[in-house]
C-alpha cells in the first residue's frame, strides 16, 4: 500500500513539473508586445490568462494573440543577460566646460564599436566641438575603450570609459600687425585624454541610454596653445542587437494615453558661429506632457540656453560745431553673448503609433534674458542687457520631423523647424554740450533662426484613465 502511494506520489510530483515546464510559453500580440511566463487558464478562442515570472497576471483575448510558443530558457542564456555582444553604434552628446574659465564647447558625435565580452567594450568616434564664445569649430577623432561592471540586482550597469584620440583646430594662423611688428598666432591641434565615469541604463533590449560626467584633459600639439582641461557631461543613445540567446521579457502594451516626460537638445541656428553677429543659441529643454490620444500629445515646457555672436552695431556722429553741420562719423560693433530661459507650450502631432512615425509640433511661449557678457568683458561697457533687447520676448517655433519608437512607450524624435522671435528694434539716443552733441545710432539683429532638436519621450502608465 505504501508503495502504491510512493509510486503514485512520485508519477504527481512528475507530472506537476511538467505541467508547468509546458505551460512556460511565450505568447506574441499583434501590437509588438511579448509576453512570456505560466498559462493559468486558457479558453480556445476566446481567452488566455497568464502570470508572469513578477507575479503579474495579464488576460488576453485570443483575436489580439499572433501566436504563442513553449522556449526554455538555458543558464547561458541567462548570464548572457548580463550584456550584448557585438556591434554597437552610439549617438553623443554633451558639453565640455573648460576649468580656469577655459570657455564652454558644446558636442556631437557619432561612435561604433563592439562589446567583445560583457566587460570590455573598445570603439572609435568622431565628432564636432562648438565653442559658445570665442574659438573655432574642433573636429575630434578618438578611439574608447570601456570597463563595465554588471550588478546582478538592476538592470544600471555602471562602467568606466577612457579615450584618447586627436582633435583637429579647424582655425587657421592669424597675423596681426604690419611690416616689421607683424606677428602670426599659430593655431594648435590636441590630443585628448578623457576619464569618464558612467552608466548604462536599458530602455529595450536594442537601445540603451548612457549618462557621464567625467574630465577630458586637452594636450596642446604644435601652435601657440597651452595644454588645458575641461569638466566633460555626456548623454549616449546606443543602439546594437538584442541580447544573445535572451528570451523576450514581457512589454507592457502601448498605451493611447497618459502622462508624458520629454526630455531634448535645442539648437538654433547652431551652424552660424562666426563672425557676421548671426544668433546662435544651444541648450537643452524638458516637456512635462500628456498624450491624448494615438496622435495628439501636448505640454508645458522649460528650456534653458546659451546664446553668443549677437551684434550691435553702434554709429555716432560728433558736431563739432553747433551752428555748422560739419561732424565727424565713428562706427564699431559690440558682440554680447549670455544666458536665457524658455518658458512654452507644445502641441505635437504624431501621424500614427507605429516603429517609424512623421511629426509635426509648433512651441509658444517667452524668452527671459540672463546674464550677459560684452566682448568678452562682462560690464565692459557699463550697459545693462536692457539696453541692447527687453527682458523678455515672445518666441513661436513650428517644426516637422520623425519619430523612431525604442520601446513600446518610449521614442528618440529628431526635428527640424524655425523659431521665430522678436527682433531687436532699432533706437537712436542724443547726447548734448554747449560745445559738440554726440548722435548715437543703434542697428540689432534679429533673433530668429533655423531650430535642431533631438528628443527621447516616455510615456507613463499614470493618468491612462483620465479624461475615459
Amino acid at each position: 500500500m505504501k508503495k502504491n502511494l510512493l509510486v503514485a506520489a512520485l508519477f504527481s510530483l512528475f507530472g506537476l513539473a511538467a505541467f508547468a515546464q509546458s505551460n512556460n510559453q511565450t505568447v506574441y500580440l499583434k501590437n509588438g508586445s511579448v509576453v512570456t511566463g505560466f498559462v493559468l487558464e486558457e479558453i480556445p478562442g476566446k481567452t488566455i490568462k497568464m502570470k508572469t515570472k513578477d507575479g503579474n497576471i495579464f488576460v488576453y483575448n485570443m483575436e489580439d494573440v499572433e501566436r504563442i510558443t513553449h522556449e526554455e530558457r538555458s543558464a547561458s542564456a541567462v548570464s548572457a543577460e548580463n550584456g550584448h555582444k557585438g556591434l554597437d553604434f552610439g549617438i553623443d552628446m554633451g558639453c565640455h566646460i573648460g576649468t580656469k574659465g577655459g570657455g564652454t564647447s558644446p558636442f556631437v558625435g557619432l561612435t561604433l564599436g563592439k562589446r567583445f565580452t560583457k566587460n570590455f567594450y573598445w570603439g572609435i568616434g568622431a565628432g564636432v566641438n562648438i565653442p559658445t564664445g570665442d574659438g573655432y569649430v574642433q573636429v575630434p577623432i578618438t578611439t574608447e575603450f570601456r570597463a563595465y561592471f554588471p550588478l546582478e540586482k538592476t538592470k544600471i550597469t555602471p562602467y568606466m570609459q577612457v579615450s584618447t584620440g586627436f582633435v583637429y583646430n579647424t582655425a587657421g594662423d592669424e597675423e596681426f600687425g604690419k611690416g616689421r611688428y607683424r606677428v602670426t598666432v599659430k593655431k594648435s591641434n590636441f590630443v585628448p585624454i578623457q576619464i569618464l565615469p558612467s552608466v548604462m541604463i536599458p530602455l529595450s533590449g536594442k537601445v540603451d541610454f548612457n549618462l557621464g560626467v567625467g574630465y577630458t584633459h586637452y594636450v596642446a600639439v604644435g601652435g601657440d596653445a597651452k595644454s588645458s582641461g575641461a569638466v566633460t557631461i555626456a548623454a549616449k543613445f546606443g543602439f546594437h542587437k538584442g541580447l544573445t540567446k535572451r528570451t523576450p521579457r514581457p512589454k507592457a502594451p502601448i498605451r493611447d494615453r497618459g502622462f508624458s516626460l520629454t526630455i531634448e537638445q535645442q539648437d538654433v541656428s547652431p551652424w552660424n558661429f562666426d563672425k557676421d553677429g548671426k544668433y546662435s543659441a544651444m541648450g537643452g529643454a524638458i516637456v512635462l506632457g500628456y498624450k491624448w490620444n494615438k496622435n495628439i500629445s501636448f505640454g508645458l515646457g522649460y528650456a534653458g540656453s546659451y546664446f553668443t555672436d549677437l551684434q550691435k552695431e553702434e554709429k555716432y556722429r560728433v558736431y563739432e560745431d553747433l551752428k555748422e553741420p560739419i561732424y565727424s562719423e565713428y562706427e564699431y560693433s559690440k558682440e554680447f553673448w549670455g544666458a536665457q530661459h524658455k518658458v512654452f507650450l507644445r502641441g505635437e502631432y504624431r501621424l500614427n503609433d507605429n516603429k517609424f512615425s512623421p511629426l509635426a509640433s509648433l512651441d509658444l511661449g517667452c524668452r527671459l534674458y540672463a546674464d550677459h557678457s560684452y566682448s568678452g568683458y562682462p560690464g565692459y561697457y557699463g550697459e545693462d542687457i536692457e539696453d541692447l533687447c527687453p527682458k523678455s520676448s515672445f518666441f513661436v517655433t513650428p517644426a516637422i520631423g520623425a519619430s523612431l519608437r525604442t520601446t513600446n512607450n518610449s521614442y528618440l524624435t529628431l526635428k527640424v523647424g524655425y523659431e521665430l522671435a522678436s527682433a531687436f528694434k532699432e533706437q537712436t539716443m542724443e547726447e548734448k554740450y554747449w560745445y559738440e552733441t554726440y548722435e548715437y545710432v543703434f542697428k540689432k539683429n534679429s533673433t530668429s533662426g533655423l531650430f535642431l532638436s533631438l528628443g527621447w519621450t516616455h510615456t507613463f502608465k499614470l493618468g491612462s484613465k483620465l479624461f475615459k
